[in-house]
């Protein structure tokens, strides 16, 4: 089965990155894990990465650009999207 990541849902409507790590991706984590026990895999398109999850940052630089890129939270969201976006 495959899912597909709606990246459009992403509107710069968090205040900023902490209340983002905690109101929108440990739910998601959540989900990611679940998807991996169903062996699932996560569509999403080339662009997903320049959504803004704040009104000053994109998803992009809390993975890569930025100190919290290192918190359990985002490390933990980096190997289940890297576990469910490789082919099987």
């Amino acid at each position: 089965m495959q899912i597909l990541f709606n990246e459009l849902s992403l509107t710069g409507q968090f205040s900023n990155q902490d209340a983002f790590i905690e109101s929108g991706l440990l739910p998601v984590i959540g989900v990611l894990k679940e998807m991996k026990e169903f062996s699932m895999i996560l569509l999403k398109k080339s662009d997903a990465w320049s959504k803004m999850i704040t009104p000053s940052a994109t998803l992009h630089s809390l993975l890569v650009k930025n100190v919290r890129r290192a918190a359990d939270e985002v490390r933990r969201f980096k190997l289940a999207i890297a576990d469910l976006t490789k082919a099987k």
